[in-house]
């Protein structure tokens, strides 16, 4: 690595919660090409289980919403660092796959997410002919610099391979005759892609995803105590991310001003009720680790879970109502 950040250069990072890698360099990219990140987020509200984590985290491959958003497109390629430099020169970003433990400039103590088999993006930005180096920006943890093509290579290459994994942000070929949906069309699109994320999911996403949680949850009984606070610890971290995000979803449809002040307000409440669902989960599920098989502690936080589930299926059901009634007028 040639450097570890860039002195006195102002942030120009969108960061999310931790786990939200991808969306954190795709919001980067929207925030520096002077587009609304923010619209990004409507369309967000879902919930994952990957390796054994609760997660909103979407698979980078899922995401939908960026051609009808914002004319972007995300396109999978897998090829040497020449064709990606290449690309970065011609002016595209790159969110490129990477393993964080083979980055230089990865906090040791922030990789124990990644042992458990989460994937971690970052974003390339550009070329510097100068330094012989990529300038990539990892928002997750607040870096903003260079890293040469060797480092690159090593982190996102398999094994013997000479291939660096990305997904190029490429503007549509008409770009500057894009313009950006009708408000009210937005909020009906995303509106209905969230309540249909969420109930019609296969076993790692949705609603799907919380009663596979909710067995794995009930299963810990059989594991180790030690087995069990990892994994309640690693679940805690997500839980606090997911509570962040509903919050930042939410703001982002109300911004959006296509809601009367009864919706607004209505939303709103539903919102803080969801979010008090989810801190209480997170705060059982801390002080059952504590009290590893305390079966009166389980059955509160699978009494919680399911009632999480209930607040956030009703609030997606209401939310795809709106979006409806809006499309109609």
């Amino acid at each position: 690595m040639t450097q570890t950040g860039i002195p006195n250069a102002k942030p120009e990072m969108m960061k999310l919660a931790a786990m939200e890698c991808a969306a954190s360099c795709i919001m980067t990219h929207l925030y520096r090409s002077g587009a609304d990140p923010g619209l990004f987020l409507l369309d967000y509200w879902n919930v994952n289980y990957v390796s054994r984590i609760i997660t909103a985290s979407q698979h980078v491959r899922l995401n939908k919403s960026l051609p009808f958003l914002y004319g972007i497109h995300l396109v999978y390629k897998g090829t040497g660092p020449d064709l990606l430099k290449h690309s970065v020169q011609s002016g595209n970003r790159a969110v490129v796959k990477c393993r964080p433990a083979d980055l230089d400039f990865f906090p040791p103590n922030m990789l124990s997410m990644a042992e458990s088999g989460f994937d971690h993006y970052i974003l390339a930005d550009s070329f510097d002919e100068a330094r012989n180096a990529f300038r990539v920006f990892d928002p997750i943890v607040d870096f903003d610099g260079f890293i040469t093509e060797e480092e690159l290579l090593r982190a996102s290459a398999e094994p013997e391979e000479e291939e660096i994994l990305y997904y190029e942000l490429q503007p549509d070929q008409d770009q500057k005759l894009f313009e950006s949906p009708d408000k009210r069309d937005i909020f009906a699109y995303a509106s209905k892609r969230n309540y249909e994320m969420y109930v019609r999911s296969q076993y790692s996403s949705g609603t799907a995803a919380l009663d596979s949680f909710a067995h794995d949850l009930q299963g810990s009984l059989a594991l180790s105590p030690e087995q069990t606070s990892n994994w309640l610890s690693q679940n805690s971290i997500a839980i606090a991310s997911i509570t962040k995000l509903r919050s930042s979803i939410w703001n982002s449809f109300v911004q959006l001003g296509v809601m009367d002040k009864g919706q607004v307000l209505e939303g709103t409440n539903r919102i803080s009720g969801i979010l008090k669902q989810w801190t209480t989960l997170n705060f059982l599920l801390v002080k059952y680790r504590k009290n590893i098989g305390t079966e009166s502690l389980l059955s509160s936080a699978l009494a919680r879970l399911r009632e999480v589930q209930d607040a956030e299926l009703q609030f997606l059901v209401w939310m795809n109502g709106i979006g409806g009634d809006l499309i109609e007028v």
